[in-house]
This record gives structure tokens, sequence and C-alpha cells, in this order.
């Protein structure tokens, strides 16, 4: 099931909204996108957003321009998992 496919279970499980997301998927960008926006639309403020395979081709270009606001950089684990935290 994709998290589009998903989303409205997301929504009914998480009525008051999670602290942590983490994003392992896909690398289409397009994709990535989705799985972001669902997601994070039940991240709380303060609420930390994870993404493995970052940065890697499709995922970063999802990613950056994603949380260019709006987010504050928490940490970068090499190789390949970013940590933002919602403002």
């Amino acid at each position: 099931m994709t998290t589009v496919e998903a989303a409205v279970h997301i929504a009914r499980l998480t009525p008051h909204g999670i602290d942590l997301a983490f994003i392992d998927g896909s690398h289409d960008q397009d994709v990535v996108e989705d799985d972001l926006r669902i997601v994070t639309s039940r991240l709380k403020s303060g609420g930390f957003l994870t993404a493995h395979d970052y940065p890697s081709a499709g995922v970063t270009e999802a990613i950056d321009p994603f949380v260019a606001s709006g987010w504050t950089k928490h940490r970068q684990a090499e190789p390949g998992f970013g940590v933002w935290r919602r403002k």
C-alpha cells in the first residue's frame, strides 16, 4: 500500500498528530513529495521529520524545497539520514 492509498488510514489512526515521521520508500521525486505532504500533515509543531537515503537523487529534490521554510535542519548522519524539526 502506498502512502497515498493509506492517507485516510493515517489520518484516522493519528487524530492527535505525531511527533516523529520517518520517510523511507521510493526515490522517485513525485512519490517522495506525496509522502512528505501526507505524513507531515500529521506532524506536530516541534516534531521531527527523518528521511533515509538523504541526500540522494529524487529524495533530495523533493525534500530540499519542502523543508526550505518552516523547518530547521537538526542533524545529518552519514551515510544518508537527514533529520529536520518543524518550527
